[in-house]
């Protein structure tokens, strides 16, 4: 059971959540996030394993276990091939429709490999049917991208705890980065951070440090902590370091399977 545990201690706080990286890092973090091993990133990203190893380090991303890369049998198995090129029309930002059209499959086989790869959700109104003739060229510029960074989910946090409405929060947060965040991203966020439930009538529109201790009756005690899944930071009320996001994810019930009382409470 050491290879779910190897790296750990490496993995980054925003694994697979900032979008203003490189495209392909992104793709990397998804790959690591979803638990291939090192071989078939290597391969996926056409990399040798010392430029794979060398941009892990460099990403501060978790080490992916040393286990054979599956190959698929049959007529319709996913090669290195159709991998590489699934990847390739994504990163284009070409509709699902047309990645399977291209590779001869099905949008939902597409969409299922795409989740099995751990690929990056795409803005629907950004995804094109046809690909532009000359893709280094910008037709429109890209918009401002929000990466979540510990220093703002705890500016989050400290305010939201503070009893701030989440659009005045929002307002607030676009004045400091200097484009526009909406009140429902940062609902979204509070909600991954397991942020807890306001009661709305004690909403403010302004923020002052003392709002927190003066509020505090009315919210349960929660402590930050690192989630030792997917190293992200999360808000909860008792000992527990595995957020409820991680635990939903399938790379999380097989580390659970077979594990001891006391590996699961190192786990947790």
């Amino acid at each position: 059971m050491s290879s779910p545990h190897r790296g750990r201690n490496h993995r980054a706080s925003n694994v697979g959540v900032s979008t203003n990286q490189p495209l392909r890092d992104r793709i990397l973090a998804g790959l690591i996030d979803q638990g291939h091993g090192r071989e078939a990133c290597a391969a996926y990203l056409g990399l040798t394993d010392e430029q794979l190893m060398s941009r892990i380090v460099h990403l501060d991303l978790p080490t992916p276990a040393e286990r054979p890369m599956r190959v698929g049998h049959g007529a319709h198995a996913w090669d290195v091939t159709a991998i590489r090129q699934l990847i390739d029309f994504w990163i284009r930002d070409l509709t699902t429709s047309r990645i399977a059209a291209h590779l001869g499959r099905s949008p939902s086989g597409v969409r299922s490999k795409a989740r099995w790869l751990g690929l990056y959700k795409r803005a629907r109104n950004s995804l094109l049917n046809l690909l532009p003739l000359f893709p280094g060229i910008d037709i429109e510029p890209r918009r401002h991208q929000l990466v979540w960074t510990d220093e703002l989910e705890r500016w989050l946090a400290d305010r939201w705890f503070s009893f701030q409405h989440h659009k005045a929060l929002a307002a607030d947060l676009s004045s400091k980065l200097g484009f526009e965040v909406s009140p429902s991203t940062i609902a979204s966020k509070a909600h991954r951070l397991e942020l807890p439930r306001r009661d709305p009538d004690f909403l403010l529109q302004d923020y002052k440090p003392e709002y927190r201790a003066r509020h505090s009756r009315l919210l349960p005690k929660m402590y930050e902590r690192r989630c030792k899944i997917r190293g992200r930071l999360f808000w909860s009320t008792g000992a527990t370091f595995t957020s409820e996001e991680a635990k939903a994810q399938s790379n999380y019930r097989s580390l659970c399977a077979g594990v001891s009382d006391h590996g699961m409470a190192a786990i947790h």
